[in-house]
């Protein structure tokens, strides 16, 4: 099973990979023919240059030399239609209300969805071809620090085409129907993601259905590759979904996740380097000799940032206090309410409360739109400390309707 807690002693050799991005993970050793899949969001800045660096420096400095296993990279392409189109369904909302409702007429819009997937999919493709192309050198310098290892580059389509694929996916669909506790599990992730990618918006119950279809595409597969690799690596905690899956339907001694998370801070350029693996590309600079005062600062240099000047929030209620902690910072950095200096801190602990609520279900079915907040007014008044907001309501009662699942995909 996953372990609950990071340790930060990742054990060390003498083939590792330097790394200028700071992360957390399990020490595990990886041994015997044992197998990795390393799902890659093609797109997401965690699975590009640096951030990358880091993902293989963490299995190189578990890697040992009897270690004759595989590590399949998967690059998620073809899944990212369903971005896509959420995109291009939001600019055909702010430039034509009437364009987007003609798309969802009943009777016509689950073919004029599948019209759209179908254009997007050539995009998706491109842009996973790119990440190949971009990536490659940095896959052939892993291989060099893990020649007992057998890695692999697979890509989205090639797994969904499989045979087999459609009866699987139509009993991960049956799943979610039938049993609650994973419907909810999904829908959190579903509430997490259109916060993430919606600018805080949960938008309507139609945008729901497609990413609800994105997730049970993913998680179809999860099941899969769980019953082979013994491992999962991603650069994130485990998914609400996945691990309900994972606890609760698969059974399987694979598929564990292991324990890797990026620092959030962005890697700091680094005008030396100290020791003697200086291999990627930034990395290749000559090393200069500085007094020790100056290469530390060199190293690791701490910009001046002016204090972020918080506001009180009174309040018994947890619940509540995440939701007006978060609604103001997210309204304070909409409307430029916070300086230059500061906005990199607000958006960290944007970052820490969003993390927070998203690994308590509960927390996160009831976390409010954060495209009503303008309905919502700060009270500094001290002689209501309980009033944060005009419309209290809004965190009172349970669970949400959920949406049926009618996209065929």
């Amino acid at each position: 099973m996953p372990n609950s807690k990071y340790d930060t002693n990742v054990p060390k050799n003498d083939t590792n990979i330097d790394s200028s991005i700071p992360y957390s993970g399990s020490g595990r050793e990886l041994v015997d023919d044992q197998k990795v899949l390393m799902l890659i969001s093609v797109g997401q800045p965690a699975h590009e240059g640096a951030s990358l660096e880091a993902t293989y420096d963490y299995l190189v400095r578990n890697y040992q030399r009897q270690w004759r296993g595989t590590v399949t990279i998967l690059v998620a392409d073809w899944l990212q239609r369903f971005s896509l189109m959420l995109e291009q369904l939001r600019n055909l909302e702010e430039q034509d209300q009437l364009s987007l409702k003609k798309y969802l007429q009943d009777g016509q819009k689950e073919a004029n969805v599948q019209k759209i997937l179908t254009e997007l999919e050539q995009k998706a493709l491109d842009a996973g071809e790119r990440w190949v192309e971009m990536n490659q050198e940095n896959v052939d310098t892993f291989k060099k620090f893990a020649p007992g290892v057998t890695i692999n580059v697979v890509r989205w389509q090639n797994w969904i085409l499989q045979a087999g694929y459609s009866d699987e996916k139509e009993k991960m669909v049956r799943l979610y129907q039938e049993n609650h506790d994973f419907k909810k599990s999904v829908e959190t992730n579903v509430t997490a993601y259109l916060l993430r990618k919606g600018k805080g918006r949960v938008d309507n119950d139609f945008t729901r259905e497609i990413v609800a279809a994105y997730r049970l595409e993913e998680l179809t597969l999860y099941e899969g590759w769980s019953r082979i690799y013994d491992f999962t690596l991603y650069p994130n905690n485990m998914p609400a979904d996945f691990k309900w899956l994972y606890e609760n339907h698969i059974n399987s001694s694979k598929g564990a996740w292991l324990n890797f998370k990026l620092d959030k801070e962005k890697p700091t350029e680094r005008k030396c380097v100290s020791g003697s693996n200086r291999f990627f590309h930034l990395y290749k600079e000559q090393c200069h000799q500085e007094t020790s005062a100056q290469q530390q600062e060199c190293l690791d240099p701490q910009p001046k940032e002016e204090p972020f000047e918080e506001r009180p929030i009174v309040t018994h209620d947890p619940l509540t206090w995440l939701n007006a902690t978060y609604i103001t910072l997210y309204r304070a950095l909409q409307r430029g309410g916070v300086s230059p200096r500061s906005v990199k801190k607000v958006q960290v602990l944007l970052d820490g409360l969003y993390d927070i609520v998203m690994q308590h279900p509960l927390l996160a079915a009831r976390l409010p739109s954060l495209s009503n907040a303008d309905q919502y007014t700060w009270s500094n008044s001290l002689d209501q400390p309980h009033i944060l907001y005009e419309e209290k309501n809004h965190f009172e009662g349970g669970d949400h309707e959920s949406p049926k699942f009618t996209l065929a995909v």
